[in-house]
Parts: C-alpha cells; sequence; structure tokens
C-alpha cells in the first residue's frame, strides 16, 4: 500500500525501524571507539545485525506464507546471529 499512501511507510519507518537502527548504529560506534569491536560503518552493521536477527521468518510471516517459530527455533537463530556478528566483529 506504500504507493496509494505513502505517509503510512514514512510513518512506520520513522517510528520502527529507523530508530532502533539508529539507537543499534550508535551503540555500535561506541564500542567500535572504544576498541571492543571493528564493525566498519557502524550503521551498516546495524542494519546488518537487524536482518540477520530476523533471520529466515520476517519476510514470510509479513507476507502470511510462513509458521510461526517455536520459541526454541526463534532462541536459536538469535543465539546464532549474534555469535556469527561477533565473530566477524570482535576485535
Amino acid at each position: 500500500e506504500s504507493p496509494q499512501f505513502p505517509e503510512l511507510s514514512q510513518m512506520f519507518c520513522s517510528t520502527g525501524p529507523d530508530p532502533m537502527c539508529n539507537f543499534l548504529g550508535n551503540y555500535l560506534a561506541k564500542l567500535q571507539e572504544a576498541g571492543v569491536l571493528d564493525v566498519g560503518d557502524p550503521t551498516t552493521a546495524a542494519n546488518q545485525f537487524i536482518n540477520m536477527v530476523k533471520g529466515p521468518y520476517f519476510t514470510s510471516l509479513l507476507f502470511g506464507v510462513g509458521t510461526r517459530p517455536t520459541k526454541e527455533e526463534a532462541e536459536r537463530s538469535l543465539e546464532q546471529a549474534v555469535s556469527i556478528f561477533l565473530k566477524g566483529a570482535r576485535k
């Protein structure tokens, strides 16, 4: 519905994904400045991490064709995303 109601898309992005990405990007930038992580561009890293956390479930559920993961599946997917991200970003 974005072409018909662009203000809805803008409102969604400005109240959900954008603030979340900005918050995480700022946090990653602080960790990078402290020498804890090396993420390159913190905003890009934040977007990549967020999309890893969404895992294989988000898009299919968004379009109503997937099944909701069990708690165990969701936790396993989250743990793997965090593990992969940190392995690639740790100094």
